[in-house]
C-alpha cells in the first residue's frame, strides 16, 4: 500500500480506530464481528531528485533526513505531513558545503551536519521562519561541529575547541545571543552529548582509566549527565556496573539509559541516591544492551555472548517487581527492540538470508501479531513520534525514505498465517501456504500473490506460480500451492518467497505480506 505524500491526507479518514461491533450480513443472512485489526500504511517521502533517501527523525508530523540530489550530492530535507499537499523540502546546505544531513527535529527546528571540505558545520534550520535558511552555528574555536541533538531551542553535539581537544557543547536558540556553551570534558580531552530532554544532557567522554577491564595507554568511554538547570551545573559521571566503561543510549525526563559491562543500565537522576542500576539479562543470555527509554520502560535486546542470538526485551523501572521481559521472537527471527514511544516499540528482525526487516510491536496489546514495516525486499526504523514511524525501504533498487502510519482498521486484512513455513523435502511434490484474513468478513476480496526466486530459482528448484486469490463473503482462510522440483543435485537448504500485493474490494495487507519456503539440503 505505498502512497505518495500527495495521498496521506485522503487515506487516513477510512483507518480510524472504531469500536468492535456486529454487522448484519442482511434479513437471514449471517452475521460478521467487525474486529478491528493493527495496520501500518506505508507513505513514499520520495526524493530531491537522486532517487536514494532516507528519513532520520520526526517529530509531530515533521519528517527530516537526507536525500541525493540529481547533481549526485546529499541534502538534508523535511516534509510536513500535515500539509494539504506535503512535498520534500531541500534543505540545502551551509554555504560552500557539499552535503548536509539532518539528525533530528523539534518543533520547527531542524538539526544536523554540513560538510564543506569534509569537515563538518554544524546547522539549524527553522521551518518556521518567514525566509528560511540553514544557519552555520559555529563551534568551541577549532573549526568543526557535529550536531547530535535537539530539543525544544537546546542543541548539543560534539565540537573541536581551539586547544584542538573534542568537547561536548550546548547551544540555545532562545538566548539573547545564542553562543556555543563548553561542558568540559572531566579533565580530559574528549567529550560528546549525544542525548538532550529538557535541561538535563546526557553524553560521554573518554579517557585513560585503571581498572578491571581497563586497557592501559588506552582511551575508554564513560557516561554522563549535564543538568543546565542545576544551582552549579556540571559534568557528572554516571560510573559503571563493575567494568571499565559505560555509554549512554536513550534519555527521558531525568532516566538515562545505555551499556556498561556487557549489561544494560538505567540511572535515575532524580532518585534520592542515584547510582547506576543494573537490569541484569534475559534467562540464560550473557549479554544485554538498552536502546531507548520512554516514561520508565526501556527496550533493548539481550544476547548469548555477542550479536549472534539477539531476543528483544522490555523492563518497566516502575513495576512493583522490575524485570527484564522478552518481546518474543517474530515467527522464529532474531530481533532488537531499538526505539519506544508510549506502548508502541520499534523493532527490527533478521530473517535467514533476507536481510533486516522493521516491525512495531504494541505493549497494551497482546503481541500476537505485530506490524511489519515495509515489503520482502528489506526496512529500517529510525524514529518514531506517535502513531509515525519514520526510515527507509527499499523500492525499485534504491532505499526510500519512508513513514508508516499505524491505524486501526474495520477493513479486511489478508496476510500470511507465519513468516518462514516448514522446511520441505525436493521429494514433497508441493507444498500449500496458507492465507488468513482477519476484520471485516461481509465481502467478498481478493489479493495478488506471487513467487519469487531466492536461493531457490524457478523451473530448477520449483515451479513459478502467480494468480488472484478470491476470499468469499464470511471465508477466512485460503491456500497458494507451490509445485517443488526434485532436480536430482545435490545441495544445500534453498529457499524462495512469496508474495502477496494488491488488494482489492477495501482490504488492505497485514503482517506478514510475505513469506518464506525452504527445501531441506538434497541427501544426492
Amino acid at each position: 500500500m505505498a502512497l505518495t505524500v500527495g495521498a496521506v491526507v485522503t487515506l487516513i479518514v477510512p483507518l480510524l480506530v472504531a469500536p468492535v461491533h456486529v454487522a448484519s450480513a442482511g434479513a437471514g443472512g449471517p452475521a460478521y464481528p467487525l474486529a478491528t485489526t493493527p495496520v501500518a500504511t506505508s507513505i513514499d517521502l520520495g526524493h530531491l531528485g537522486g532517487k536514494s533517501s532516507g528519513a532520520t527523525a520526526v517529530d509531530g508530523s515533521v519528517v527530516v533526513g537526507s536525500s541525493r540530489t540529481a547533481d549526485d550530492e546529499y541534502h538534508a530535507f523535511a516534509v510536513d505531513l500535515a500539509d494539504a499537499e506535503p512535498e520534500m523540502i531541500d534543505l540545502g546546505t551551509v554555504d560552500g558545503a557539499q552535503s548536509s544531513d539532518a539528525v533530528d527535529v523539534s518543533g520547527s527546528i531542524v538539526v544536523g551536519d554540513s560538510l564543506v571540505d569534509n569537515v563538518p558545520h554544524g546547522f539549524v534550520y527553522d521551518l518556521a521562519d518567514v525566509d528560511p535558511a540553514m544557519r552555520d552555528i559555529g563551534s568551541l574555536g577549532g573549526g568543526w561541529t557535529r550536531v547530535r541533538a535537539v530539543d525544544g531551542s537546546l542543541v548539543v553535539g560534539v565540537s573541536r575547541t581551539a586547544a584542538g581537544e573534542s568537547h561536548a557543547f550546548v547551544y540555545d536558540l532562545a538566548a539573547e545571543v545564542p553562543a556555543m556553551q563548553d561542558l568540559g570534558a572531566l579533565g580530559a580531552d574528549t567529550s560528546a552529548a549525544t542525548h538532550v530532554d529538557g535541561s538535563i544532557v546526557a553524553g560521554w567522554y573518554a579517557a585513560e582509566f585503571e581498572g578491571p577491564g581497563c586497557n592501559v595507554n588506552d582511551l575508554s568511554f564513560r557516561a554522563f549527565a549535564y543538568d543546565l538547570a542545576a544551582e552549579e551545573p556540571r559534568m557528572i559521571e554516571l560510573g559503571t556496573l563493575g567494568g571499565c566503561e559505560s555509554s549512554p543510549t536513550g534519555l527521558s525526563g531525568s532516566v538515562i539509559v545505555g551499556w556498561s559491562s556487557g549489561h544494560a543500565f538505567a540511572y535515575d537522576l532524580a532518585a534520592e541516591e542515584p547510582a547506576m542500576q543494573d537490569l541484569g539479562v534475559l534467562p540464560g543470555r550473557a549479554y544485554s544492551e538498552a536502546a531507548d527509554v520512554d516514561d520508565d520502560v526501556v527496550v533493548g535486546w539481550s544476547e548469548p555472548t555477542g550479536p549472534t542470538d539477539p531476543s528483544a526485551f522490555v523492563y518497566d523501572l516502575a513495576a512493583p517487581a522490575p524485570a527484564m521481559r522478552e518481546l518474543g521472537k517474530t515467527w522464529g527471527a532474531k530481533t532488537r527492540a531499538t526505539g519506544i514511544d508510549g506502548d508502541i516499540v520499534l523493532q527490527s528482525f533478521r530473517v535467514r538470508r533476507q536481510g533486516d526487516h522493521a516491525f512495531v510491536h504494541d505493549l497494551a496489546g497482546d503481541g500476537s501479531r505485530p506490524i511489519g514495516l515495509g515489503t520482502w525486499r528489506g526496512s529500517e526504523a529510525a524514529d518514531i513520534d506517535g502513531d509515525l514511524v519514520v526510515g527507509r525501504s527499499w523500492r525499485r533498487g534504491h532505499y526510500r525514505a519512508t513513514a508508516w502510519d499505524l491505524r486501526q482498521t474495520r477493513r479486511p486484512v489478508l496476510a500470511f498465517k507465519r513468516l518462514t513455513q516448514r522446511a520441505v523435502g525436493e521429494n514433497t511434490g508441493k507444498v500449500r501456504i496458507r492465507v488468513t484474513r482477519t476484520g471485516a468478513l461481509d465481502r467478498a476480496v481478493t489479493v495478488r500473490f506471487r513467487t519469487r526466486n531466492a536461493s531457490a530459482k524457478a523451473g530448477r528448484d520449483y515451479v513459478a506460480n502467480s494468480g488472484k486469490l478470491r476470499f468469499g463473503r464470511g471465508v477466512k482462510r485460503r491456500s497458494i500451492t507451490v509445485r517443488i522440483l526434485d532436480d536430482r543435485r545435490g545441495e544445500g537448504a534453498e529457499h524462495l518467497l512469496v508474495t502477496l500485493s494488491k488488494p482489492r474490494k477495501r482490504a488492505v495487507l497485514g503482517t506478514p505480506s510475505w513469506t518464506q519456503v525452504w527445501i531441506r539440503p538434497s541427501d544426492r
